[in-house]
């Protein structure tokens, strides 16, 4: 299993997708992705990461993008997988999402990140580059000299009843990246100025889980997440080409789980 170097690349700390995936040496969009036993692969030209084609919409292997906060075990499957996976050639990626705590209560936290708390270490060929980063393909994709990165998470959970609990979560994560409206050897020319745009980058989660132990044999467990994402970005060299790309979705997912009587066997002692 091997996650995308891009993701750990200091160029491009502004991102806040999650990773693509190789499992077996397959392509990252082989795999299958599951949450609560429901697959959440992106089957729309999952390959397609350019944004700037007319003709062709970006994504990536997954659908939706779930906060760790959420989930109870995650396990990843490589090899002798049973019969009731199907739809991959690299492998599955099979998580769960926990149920509330027993006691009522809430948590807020705040993570944030920025270019001003970064020390960069950039080789001399690709300094001009770097530090003229410009929108578009080439320039804001390999470099973000400068970004600003938010995480704020509210969490509400606990049992309503002896039998019945409730795990709200809302996520909002959030980026903005400067960029420069014209490429490095556009800029000093007449009429091109060094005058900087920002790209955004916005992704949310509303997560909301109920679960009802009807009696010593039966769970029923329902569970709503929303994921709706949102990412702008400009053309190099070009006003007024603000556009954006809109990803994410809807899950709705219902389970029960029944735990029948053990068989008891006669026995006759001789």
């Amino acid at each position: 299993m091997q996650f995308d170097n891009a993701q750990l690349s200091s160029k491009t700390p502004g991102e806040i997708g999650p990773a693509n995936i190789s499992i077996n040496g397959a392509k990252f969009y082989q795999n299958a992705f599951l949450v609560d036993g429901m697959n959440m692969n992106n089957d729309i030209d999952p390959a397609q990461s350019q944004h700037t084609l007319a003709n062709a919409v970006p994504g990536r292997s997954q659908g939706l993008a779930l906060d760790t906060d959420l989930l109870e075990e995650i396990r990843v499957l490589d090899s002798n997988v049973g019969a009731q996976y199907g739809g991959f050639n690299g492998g599955v990626v099979e998580a769960n999402t926990r149920k509330p705590t027993r006691d009522l209560h809430g948590r807020l936290s705040y993570q944030t990140t920025r270019a001003q708390w970064t020390e960069y270490h950039v080789d001399d060929d690709e300094r001009e580059n770097f530090e003229g980063a410009g929108s578009g393909t080439g320039y804001a994709d390999s470099y973000q000299p400068e970004f600003t990165k938010h995480i704020y998470r509210a969490t509400l959970e606990g049992y309503l009843t002896e039998s019945v609990g409730l795990l709200a979560n809302i996520v909002q994560k959030e980026s903005s990246i400067p960029v420069h409206q014209y490429t490095p050897n556009n800029i000093g020319k007449v009429g091109y100025s060094a005058q900087t745009r920002d790209e955004e980058r916005k992704a949310q989660n509303i997560f909301l889980k109920a679960v009802w132990q009807a009696n010593d044999q039966l769970d029923l467990e329902g569970s709503l997440t929303y994921a709706p994402e949102e990412s702008t970005h400009y053309r190099n060299n070009a006003l007024d080409s603000r556009y954006s790309v809109e990803s994410g979705g809807l899950m709705l997912n219902t389970k029960a789980l029944y735990q029948a009587n053990s068989p008891a066997l006669p026995r006759t002692c001789h």
